[in-house]
């Protein structure tokens, strides 16, 4: 009589229990996955956000400075301004998956700044 409570018991435990528990802690571990993954995109994406600003507001300053002391319009300082910006956007940039481009009002790229690509191929 005993041993047919335990056989029961037993079976019990091999048939509910344990596949509860795995499926508990299965269940457990890829939704503290998913979180993780979703506050870690979160985080990534504040991070781009922040770097797009730091590249838009020193563009914007220096080109502002060229405009106030009318030399927007030299081929020297334009080009200096460029390998500034370029500079200034690849010190931005930390991994080869990175990258930064500069479009117009209209959608058009002008510019394309990466570390795989050398200074010469960045421009689009």
């Amino acid at each position: 009589m005993k041993k047919s409570i335990t056989n029961r018991l037993r079976f019990k435990l091999y048939t509910l229990i344990i596949p509860l528990v795995a499926l508990t802690v299965l269940s457990s571990g890829v939704l503290s996955s998913l979180a993780s993954q979703k506050a870690l995109i979160s985080a990534a994406n504040q991070h781009l956000a922040y770097k797009a600003e730091q590249i838009r507001d020193y563009i914007y300053s220096e080109w502002t400075i060229l405009e106030r002391l009318n030399l927007s319009t030299t081929e020297e300082y334009t080009e200096a301004a460029k390998k500034s910006f370029r500079s200034y956007a690849q010190s931005l940039l930390r991994t080869q998956t990175e990258e930064l481009l500069i479009i117009d009002s209209k959608g058009s790229l002008l510019h394309r700044f990466s570390l795989s690509l050398t200074p010469d191929m960045d421009d689009a």
